[in-house]
């Protein structure tokens, strides 16, 4: 039986500067105490929930020439309190992303073209629900 979520893997081309990103842009936590030049490298993004990058150039979807289409169902989506989403294009922004908000969540992709998302629809759904928090 399913006991809950692990952790997803996404390939990235740069290591060292995909960590970076998903750690100064999206705060995610390195649990990975080796050199970020390595073959892979862990982050955490919630209890139990972790994020390994692995290098592998030739798989990101970048090199495969995927396009990013925004209405694909084919990505990582994080959540995160409303309050954060702000801060978050703001934070996108000054690393040369373009982020598209909807009124739930931001979604952009990472240097390597992985399709993210960061959310706060059960938060917003909860609020409308009058729940006090989620």
């Amino acid at each position: 039986m399913i006991q809950g979520f692990d952790h997803a893997a996404l390939a990235v081309s740069d290591l060292p500067r995909a960590v970076s990103f998903y750690r100064d842009v999206l705060g995610l936590r390195p649990v990975d105490t080796s050199d970020p030049a390595t073959s892979s490298h862990w982050l955490n993004f919630g209890p139990g929930q972790t994020l390994n990058l692995t290098l592998a150039p030739e798989r990101t979807p970048k090199a495969l020439g995927l396009e990013t289409d925004l209405n694909t169902s084919a990505h990582l989506a994080f959540a995160a309190p409303e309050a954060f989403l702000v801060e978050l294009e703001r934070r996108l922004v000054e690393h040369g992303v373009t982020p598209h908000r909807s009124r739930t969540g931001v979604y952009f992709c990472d240097p390597d073209g992985n399709f993210l998302e960061v959310t706060c629809w059960r938060e917003k759904g909860l609020e409308e629900a009058g729940a006090e928090h989620w």
